[in-house]
């Protein structure tokens, strides 16, 4: 992580008396633009803001334009009446570039009105960036997190969104940062990594990856909510050539620009010591002449763990003169130990989609012969041969 982004009202400061200034001075406005009672106002926004989630969003809904909404209520309300400078909080700050970290704020509130506040609790000098509605769209969408990260010259994957509400944590989620909701209790979210009581805990939680929650397709893609840390790649029949037996039926195929996708994989980039790299892997269903579709064999200096999600797989090992076969498919689960050269085959009718879990600062290395192949056997069914044999 390279950033932490904060969000401001109810995670930087709480102010029961500066909440209730503001509603009163939103309440009012709202009422003057609209030309309604300022109880009816109050209604509105109530009500509006169980649809819309914020009251930004429920006040543009009305009509009434954000910019000149905030303008208004910075020039009627005086945060410092309520605030005071926090001491831990510019701690907390301090901290955080001491170790590297760049500090923003992202608030819904407009720039005036979030100056202000700032200054109150002392951290304004401070920050690296402020992002605000009077530059981006407000929360929840991702806009304003996308426009923090820009000032900041920060990719999302390097960056911790840090705030109190969940339908926020769920836009910057979407924008492709790691999220941590403050809570008193743990939350069980997509949207949320972690969860944290006070903000004191930041520091610890940064000193380590923090968990988090993907969904894997059985079509072997990742759903991970905008999570940018995921490197996609295609291979095709000309980058892995060298690994079929019928090298001149791949020639062929080639000139005649038959170029098929052989595997596509999402790879999680997670790198660090006692880190692990999570990639799933699809390989397509087909066929080279009789031999089925396959990735490089390789072997590396650590133990790896597949995990099958659909389709039919064989995964084929040797070590030396050793060699071994294992089925994967949805339900199992192949260990494969350090020094054993592995390969996978689809010897299926649809996609043979599987996650590999491995060390992070793992060491591969290719080009090692193998000693048996997958082909489709006269019967129709999957035959293992020698590859002298062939």
């Amino acid at each position: 992580m390279r950033a932490v982004i904060f969000d401001l009202d109810g995670t930087l400061y709480k102010s029961a008396k500066l909440s209730s200034d503001i509603w009163r001075n939103l309440v009012k406005v709202v009422a003057e633009e609209l030309g309604i009672s300022e109880e009816k106002a109050s209604e509105f926004i109530i009500k509006g803001k169980k649809r819309h989630l914020t009251v930004t969003r429920t006040v543009e809904a009305m009509g009434i334009s954000r910019i000149r909404l905030y303008e208004r209520l910075a020039k009627s309300v005086n945060p410092s009446e309520y605030l005071n400078l926090d001491p831990r909080l510019q701690s907390l700050v301090d901290e955080l570039h001491d170790k590297g970290y760049k500090v923003a704020v992202a608030t819904d509130s407009g720039r005036s009105l979030a100056v202000k506040i700032l200054d109150a609790i002392g951290i304004l000098n401070k920050l690296d960036s402020v992002a605000t509605s009077s530059e981006a769209a407000p929360k929840p969408e991702p806009n304003i997190y996308l426009y923090a990260l820009s000032k900041l010259n920060i990719w999302p994957n390097q960056a911790v969104y840090v705030g109190d509400r969940l339908e926020e944590a769920r836009g910057a989620k979407q924008a492709g940062l790691s999220t941590l909701l403050l809570s008193k209790l743990p939350v069980d979210s997509p949207w949320v990594d972690f969860t944290i009581r006070d903000l004191n805990q930041l520091p610890k939680i940064l000193e380590h990856h923090t968990p988090f929650i993907m969904t894997i397709s059985s079509d072997g893609f990742l759903d991970s909510s905008g999570f940018k840390g995921i490197t996609r790649l295609e291979t095709r029949l000309e980058d892995v050539y060298q690994e079929f037996q019928d090298r001149d039926y791949v020639e062929k195929l080639l000139r005649k620009g038959q170029n098929p996708i052989i595997r596509v994989r999402e790879r999680i980039n997670l790198k660090g010591e006692g880190l692990l790299k999570l990639s799933v892997q699809a390989i397509s269903s087909g066929k080279i002449g009789k031999e089925y579709f396959l990735t490089p064999l390789h072997v590396h200096d650590k133990s790896e763990l597949m995990v099958g999600i659909s389709g039919k797989g064989l995964v084929l090992l040797q070590c030396g003169e050793l060699a071994d076969l294992k089925r994967l498919e949805r339900g199992k689960l192949v260990y494969i130990p350090p020094r054993w050269a592995h390969r996978c085959i689809n010897i299926g009718n649809e996609r043979f989609v599987y996650i590999a879990i491995y060390d992070s600062e793992i060491r591969k290395s290719y080009g090692m012969k193998p000693i048996y192949t997958a082909i489709e056997g006269e019967d129709g069914k999957p035959k293992l041969i020698h590859v002298e044999d062939e």
